[in-house]
């Protein structure tokens, strides 16, 4: 583990049957077997403390989650885990508890986690308008489970394990994943289709002013080409969603962002993997800080 700051690595070694699923999103660095085994590494410190399965704090009423718990990341206050429509904190909240508006509480999918949000996917209410062909996206506060801002989008066809990588914004006003996007300041979501569920965009990175990068297909949007697009999610455009502007074929979209300058992937002439950082432009920088305040 190395130390954004200067570099300073720490190693930490911790014997482990079969290949480790390692996730760093959180304080402390999450190690599991993809199913209820699980182990949280200090990155400070490198100390190892293993997490008990009488600990992962099942719900009442589910009579199957013990047989089908799976911890899939870490929140301020400690592993998140799922089993059977279920999705909680031992100790903190259960997503059943946490449902949005107008869905069913029992139908709760986490998708997606950043280092203070989890990202899940409702079913609508029986006989809830629009319940047969939309679900609700929903972003959750990592530490109570409040939900702080949803989007309806049609129902995916997505398998498991096949869901969009949650994005935040360096500053952590905006989350983007997949067609999704959310403003969690303004408590406002959008998902970026056609009207009947076609063409859905696929957002890879967001800065601090809002500005969102993606394409129009899935796979091109994640190797940085194809069609490429620029959603500004602070200027509503028609019905309240921002519109999407196509860019120049062959624009490279960012990597990922950090504060003031956009990253980006490219091979040298002699085949070396090589990250270039740009400045943003000056208007971009000053968007940003008006964003800030």
């Amino acid at each position: 583990m190395y130390d954004a700051a200067d570099g300073t690595r720490r190693r930490a070694e911790l014997p482990w049957p079969g290949a480790p699923v390692v996730t760093a999103a959180g304080p402390s660095v999450l190690v599991t077997d993809g199913r209820a085994r699980a182990a949280l590494v200090d990155p400070a410190t490198g100390r190892v403390a293993k997490v008990p399965a009488a600990a992962l704090g099942f719900p009442k009423g589910c009579a199957r989650c013990r047989a089908s718990a799976e911890v899939l990341g870490l929140t301020p206050k400690g592993p998140l885990v799922a089993a059977d429509g279920e999705f909680w904190v031992s100790g903190a909240w259960f997503g059943r508890d946490r449902a949005p508006a107008g869905t069913d509480a029992r139908s709760g999918t986490a998708t997606a986690l950043t280092p203070g949000q989890v990202l899940a996917r409702w079913h609508k209410a029986r006989g809830a308008k629009r319940g047969a062909t939309h679900d609700v996206w929903a972003v959750h506060d990592g530490a109570s489970g409040r939900v702080v801002a949803t989007a309806e989008c049609h129902k995916p066809a997505i398998a498991p394990g096949e869901h969009p990588e949650a994005v935040l914004s360096p500053g952590g006003r905006f989350l983007v994943a997949g067609n999704l996007a959310f403003d969690l300041a303004r408590a406002k979501g959008f998902c970026f289709e056609d009207p009947d569920g076609s063409r859905p965009l696929t957002l890879t990175t967001v800065d601090d002013a809002g500005l969102v990068y993606g394409a129009r297909d899935a796979a091109d949007a994640l190797a940085g080409g194809g069609a490429p697009v620029a959603v500004d999610l602070t200027e509503p455009g028609e019905e309240g969603r921002p519109d999407a502007v196509d860019l120049a074929p062959g624009t490279r979209l960012p990597a990922g962002v950090v504060p003031g300058a956009g990253l980006f992937r490219w091979t040298d002439p002699q085949g070396r993997e090589r990250l270039i950082a740009y400045a943003e432009k000056a208007e971009t920088a000053e968007k940003t800080e008006k964003a800030a305040q």
